[in-house]
């Protein structure tokens, strides 16, 4: 369920590669026209799973001075339940029946900056509001459609022959925000330790099973300061390595309720700079509605200013 006032936006970066690989790197300043005009012409839609989902671009808006891209994407999918809705009080509940066609339907806004974040190939800075139902696995094939329905481009090779390529697109997750740095606005609630392919099993004693993963849950019943948990992570990773525990994930609750986790290996000396997924979280004084119709103002400002701000990192 999306909250009527407020949204995280999750920090990526938009990797596009050529196909063949002995292509130039692609840059997406080449396809920004025909990308708005697929959006125009109302083009810009992926069906899946027997066209039972889609997900399309509905609107966008250019910067051109600040040179950024923001683009609202739809997802509907028919196969998803018909949404409930119940009297707080009364606790009548009513069904909204879906119509012939009909999809359940969830927005969200993406900004792209159109300046590669490295100029000797195709990577961008992205921010893609978290909104359950989209996410990088549907997205990545959603643009990489787009690109196969634009006109393919040339280059030459050494022997001067040319040849045409297109490029697919790739998203990945941004990670620029220590551990620690994430824990400062957070409290530490929880740690998974985690035993992968132990040889032989204490229940086992005529050698018949392989013991394949162990995990063990510990619950952190002290709010503790930053430092504080870090040592406590790191005490524990220590005893986790000692035991035959490769890995572990910490688990920790955000000051504005989103909870958050991080797994890595007991293998490292100090888990204060590992880093995590960038998030941002941004609240709006006008209503936020599940499935919007049209690119907002005061959503393009607050991505714009994050946006900015990370040029600078």
């Amino acid at each position: 369920m999306l909250d009527t006032h407020a949204r995280w936006a999750l920090h990526m970066e938009l990797i596009l590669k050529p196909m063949p690989v002995e292509a130039p790197n692609p840059r997406i300043e080449d396809y920004l026209g025909g990308i708005l005009n697929l959006i125009d012409n109302k083009q810009a839609v992926h069906f899946s799973d027997k066209k039972t989902k889609s997900m399309r671009a509905v609107d966008y808006h250019v910067d051109y001075e600040l040179g950024l891209l923001f683009i609202l994407l739809h997802y509907a999918d028919i196969n998803l339940s018909d949404p409930a809705f119940e009297h707080l009080e009364k606790g009548v509940v009513r069904i909204e029946e879906k119509r012939e066609g009909e999809g359940i339907a969830v927005s969200t806004h993406m900004a792209i900056d159109l300046k590669s974040r490295d100029p000797s190939f195709g990577a961008y800075r992205v921010l893609l509001e978290d909104v359950t139902g989209i996410g990088r696995t549907k997205l990545e094939p959603f643009l990489t459609y787009m690109m196969r329905l634009l006109p393919r481009m040339e280059f030459s090779l050494d022997d001067g022959k040319v040849r045409k390529f297109r490029s697919v697109a790739e998203l990945h997750g941004f990670q620029s925000v220590t551990l620690k740095e994430d824990l400062s606005s957070g409290v530490l609630s929880g740690i998974e330790l985690v035993q992968v392919g132990v040889a032989g099993s204490e229940y086992d004693e005529e050698g018949l099973l392989k013991e394949e993963r162990r995990a063990i849950k510990l619950d952190v019943e002290k709010k503790l300061p930053t430092e504080g948990a870090i040592e406590l992570i790191n005490r524990v990773t220590g005893k986790a390595r000692n035991n035959g525990f490769s890995n572990m994930r910490v688990t920790w609750r955000r000051d504005e309720g989103k909870q958050k986790s991080r797994a890595f290996g007991t293998h490292r000396e100090d888990v204060s700079d590992v880093l995590t997924l960038g998030t941002s979280h941004m609240r709006y004084d006008a209503l936020r509605e599940q499935c919007e119709q049209e690119i907002r103002a005061d959503v393009v400002e607050n991505l714009k200013e994050v946006l900015l701000s990370q040029r600078k990192q």
